[in-house]
């Protein structure tokens, strides 16, 4: 399907297209396929190869990692474009593109890309542009994923009221210390406290208080205990 007028104006109104005069592409787009979606269309699958670089008209779209029913990462808003990382890959997509708001687009196959990088400076210098953003914002998603990771993998070892390692680090650290003493011929013991009349404590002052309690012995044991010795609430 040809570019109507329409089309041909908001297509040198995205970021790919600015400032490159039309005059010295319009040959290359001829062939570049213009069409619309509804809302909840797949655009892009890692199941399918891709061989497009997808221009937002108008509309919005949406890029999901594991499938398309969970939330999105980013969104590709109108005059931005979905595909540029293909162009790179000799794989599948690594995520699926989803049509967020009915959209309008235009197609162009990698071959036209590499064409249009070849004969427009303001082209290529428009899609190094688009392509280092997209890899800035997907470093900064791996980490940002990495510190959430890290911080789900801390809090699952720590008892959130005394900040002291829980009973699963106490299932996975002993093992292994009593592995390392075994290997090295060294002694080990272990010691279990227990705060006498407890109870007696949350039943006349009230649960607060006892959470207070329980603090104020955590906050001892570590300025009393060697560095190299291993405290954990094994309660709780």
């Amino acid at each position: 399907m040809s570019k109507s007028r329409d089309e041909a104006t908001l297509l040198s109104a995205t970021k790919l297209f600015r400032s490159v005069p039309a005059e010295s592409v319009s040959a290359y787009l001829d062939g570049c396929r213009y069409f619309e979606l509804p809302a909840g269309d797949v655009l892009i699958s890692p199941k399918e190869p891709n061989d497009c670089v997808f221009v937002v008209l108008e509309g919005r779209l949406s890029v999901h990692l594991i499938s398309p029913d969970q939330p999105a990462l980013t969104t590709v808003e109108q005059g931005c474009c979905a595909g540029d990382m293909s162009i790179l890959r000799k794989s599948n997509p690594s995520a699926w593109v989803v049509v967020s708001e009915h959209a309008r687009l235009c197609a162009i196959p990698h071959e036209t890309v590499w064409a249009l990088i070849n004969v427009s400076h303001a082209f290529a210098r428009n899609l190094f542009v688009t392509l280092s953003e997209r890899i800035v914002s997907d470093n900064e998603l791996i980490a940002d994923s990495v510190v959430i990771a890290s911080e789900f993998q801390r809090l699952s070892v720590t008892d959130a009221l005394t900040d002291l390692p829980n009973r699963r680090w106490i299932d996975e650290m002993y093992a292994r210390e009593l592995e390392r003493c075994r290997r090295g011929g060294r002694k080990i013991s272990l010691i279990l406290l227990d705060i006498d009349g407890f109870s007696q404590i949350n039943n006349e002052f009230g649960h607060l208080v006892g959470d207070r309690a329980i603090r104020n012995v955590a906050t001892a044991l570590r300025r009393h205990f060697r560095p190299n010795d291993m405290i954990a609430r094994f309660g709780g």
